[in-house]
């Protein structure tokens, strides 16, 4: 049961952090799959989660959004402009060779068993660097909630200047914001139902996947 509520939401939380990171959604299936289909070889924890989280597909997106020329014309990473398919095609390219670097860098702290250094790390510190990623990643998801469209920024002063602008131009869509509204009270009435019937857990599984089918 839990490999299947982990299955159907996979998948959504894979396109979604693929976004985050400015890659076609198929790279974020492939993040989503690859790491368990490994670490269930060589992996010994059975409760540990791996592959893409947001916070780390929001630093790829800020490392590297301004190193490939072209790149930052590109608002649908899915479908880009024909004379801007290189530059997505590029950065496709960095980010496998940084997710390479950080694999490499990741094994030989392991091996060197150099983890104590996240001591050094007040907790200060990485509450605001968390707190402060999922902002822009909440901000930068309304764009979709509204049913506007403009690039995606790493700070959350442009995405709300980005908000306003497009608000402020009349291209609001008001049909994309109403079916995001139901899909948001869907989900959320899924979770109190499960808090007050839990044998009714396997709903709050299917909920995000529902959700994305019915998104499609």
């Amino acid at each position: 049961l839990a490999g299947i509520a982990v299955g159907f939401t996979v998948v959504p939380q894979g396109m979604s952090y693929a976004n985050i990171a400015g890659v076609p959604a198929v790279m974020g299936l492939y993040g989503a799959f690859t790491p368990v289909l490994i670490y269930s070889l060589f992996g010994s924890s059975r409760q540990l989660g791996v592959g893409p989280v947001a916070v780390t597909s929001g630093l790829i997106f800020s490392g590297l959004d301004g190193l490939i020329p072209g790149y930052d014309q590109i608002t649908d990473y899915n479908d880009p402009p024909k004379d801007h398919v290189a530059a997505l095609h590029e950065y496709q390219k960095t980010v496998i060779q940084l997710a390479f670097v950080v694999a490499v860098l990741y094994t030989a702290i392991g091996v060197l068993r150099l983890g104590f250094l996240i001591r050094f790390l007040s907790h200060p510190v990485i509450t605001g660097f968390t707190s402060g990623a999922a902002l822009v990643i909440a901000a930068g998801q309304v764009k979709y909630l509204l049913g506007v469209s403009y690039k995606k920024q790493d700070m959350l002063q442009g995405e709300l200047s980005n908000i306003i602008a497009q608000l402020s131009a009349g291209k609001f869509i008001w049909q994309e914001f109403v079916m995001g509204m139901m899909m948001i009270i869907f989900l959320v009435s899924l979770k109190f139902i499960q808090r007050r019937w839990p044998k009714t857990m396997f709903l709050k599984a299917l909920g995000p996947f529902i959700a994305c089918v019915v998104g499609i």
